[in-house]
């Protein structure tokens, strides 16, 4: 075979594979990755933000070839998302549903600590593990979720003794405390007012039930006796709740302040996963940090 022919028939071969290369090359099966979250019902104005996590998370990885697999390759991500309806309940079933029937690789963790709670024994019948992030009370040391690893340590007891010990080293005498029906803030406010009692300090509880309705005239009433408010929020601080409550204080109370009402919260940033969680979330620290400083406007 001259020089020439053989040139002619290695191009035709590479053309070969050129053209037939993609279509006989087997596209990598995706990891399928299943979860719950609470898209209606109480926890859905919070959970969007663990959502919005995974998602860029998963577009982060994908954009880079997928998940590294060893001994495989890159995989694409796939979710199989439900909406529990902030119902434990529900997610209950839903988790039994991704292990069993749609029989996903690996899970993701709901939102909130009730629904946590009640998948643990999905997870330990059928001895699936997870990661838990967005779960934090002090009865987690009760349920013992073996096949859930809990990497938070922002636990309503500890953080409620640190905030009471802040302000009693700051020579507070009296606060008033707003909590809304959220479970968090309900265990938090449970033992933050022993925690408070224990060093001397007077709280003045006012306890949210809701926020349609939101009770204004009670707040008004506090803000008459302490000329001074603080709004902490688990959200974003651009239009959040915390951003309407300050507005409504504003139009009923201004005569009464004798200081801006301030804003605790998180940054302006899609919700973190759970490794730095304690960064994002707002710390007695600096609760105490914006109450020195209306104190000393």
């Amino acid at each position: 075979m001259n020089t020439k022919k053989k040139l002619f028939m290695a191009a035709m071969a590479a053309l070969v594979v050129s053209v037939a290369g993609p279509s006989l090359a087997k596209a990598a099966e995706p990891v399928r990755l299943g979860f719950s979250i609470a898209k209606t019902g109480i926890f859905a104005a919070a959970a969007p933000s663990q959502l919005h996590s995974y998602e860029m998370w998963k577009d982060e990885v994908n954009a880079a070839g997928g998940l590294d697999i060893a001994g495989e390759g890159k995989r694409p991500v796939e979710f199989v998302v439900y909406d529990d309806q902030s119902n434990p309940g529900q997610a209950a079933r839903i988790y039994e549903k991704l292990i069993t029937q749609d029989k996903v690789d690996l899970l993701l963790a709901p939102w909130g600590t009730s629904i946590h709670a009640a998948i643990a024994p999905v997870l330990e019948r059928f001895k699936f593990p997870m990661v838990g992030n967005s779960a934090a009370s002090a009865k987690l040391r009760d349920l013992k979720p073996g096949y859930i690893w809990f990497v938070t340590a922002a636990f309503p007891d500890r953080e409620a003794k640190a905030l009471a010990d802040m302000l009693k080293s700051q020579n507070y005498e009296t606060v008033a405390l707003l909590a809304n029906v959220l479970p968090y803030s309900k265990e938090f406010k449970k033992f933050l007012e022993p925690e408070l009692e224990k060093q001397g300090i007077k709280a003045e509880v006012i306890d949210l039930r809701s926020l349609v309705p939101l009770d204004i005239d009670t707040i008004v009433a506090s803000i008459q006796k302490t000329n001074r408010a603080i709004v902490v929020q688990e959200a974003q601080k651009t239009s959040g709740v915390a951003a309407e409550v300050i507005a409504q204080i504003n139009e009923k109370a201004i005569l009464h302040l004798e200081a801006p009402v301030l804003r605790v919260a998180g940054p302006d940033t899609v919700y973190p996963f759970a490794q730095i969680e304690d960064v994002w979330l707002p710390t007695p620290a600096r609760i105490v940090a914006a109450a020195q400083k209306v104190l000393n406007f």
